[in-house]
């Protein structure tokens, strides 16, 4: 089974109208990390517009995003990546909070004239979703929040530059991996 990691930064909240500028992509089958990928594009046009509230967050600047290349060339190569690894089935789709990133993930594929269901099966693996269940089975402890950077910095894993695709995305993998040794050892 292959499972594909995702994290993007967006230029804001909904897809309708933003889009991400900044996808990461880990690519695994099993334990096995076969591919790291990241890409940085420009999603801007008519409908796509730049939302303060999100540049706030990622602390990226419009002139930064609209140095990118345009979304209708970076697209065909996200394609190409996923087309990679399923040669026999649809990939499982990974990250914090799954349906943002697939959400933006999906309509920009859309706008670029493909579909996301091609690529993924529909199944998730939600670390965030996992996290509040971690929590209340007691497996892990509580914090104030169930953020990416509040629970990785709580837990002591690896997350040097928050807010960056591939420093989420990586994050996210070790946040998985480290709640699914809790759970083997308190079995």
């Amino acid at each position: 089974m292959i499972v594909i990691f995702c994290d993007t930064e967006t230029t804001g909240l909904e897809p309708i109208n933003s889009g991400p500028f900044e996808l990461a992509f880990l690519v695994y089958k099993g334990s096995s990390l076969l591919e790291e990928k990241v890409f940085h594009l420009n999603p801007l046009n008519d409908e796509v517009l730049i939302h303060q509230e999100a540049l706030e967050v990622n602390g990226a600047t419009e002139e930064q995003i609209r140095g990118y290349p345009p979304a209708k060339e970076v697209v065909p190569e996200l394609v190409e990546l996923f087309k990679k690894y399923q040669p026999e089935e649809k990939a499982v789709f990974a990250g914090y909070n799954c349906p943002f990133d697939y959400g933006h993930l999906g309509a920009l594929l859309l706008r670029e004239g493909f579909l996301i269901a091609d690529y993924f099966d529909g199944r998730f693996i939600d670390v965030l979703e996992l996290v509040k269940r971690a929590k209340r089975m007691k497996v892990l402890e509580s914090t104030i929040n169930n953020k990416l950077e509040t629970m990785t910095k709580a837990l002591g894993i690896e997350h040097d530059d928050a807010h960056t695709a591939l420093s989420d995305i990586r994050a996210t993998r070790r946040l998985y991996e480290y709640i699914y040794r809790k759970w083997r050892l308190q079995k």
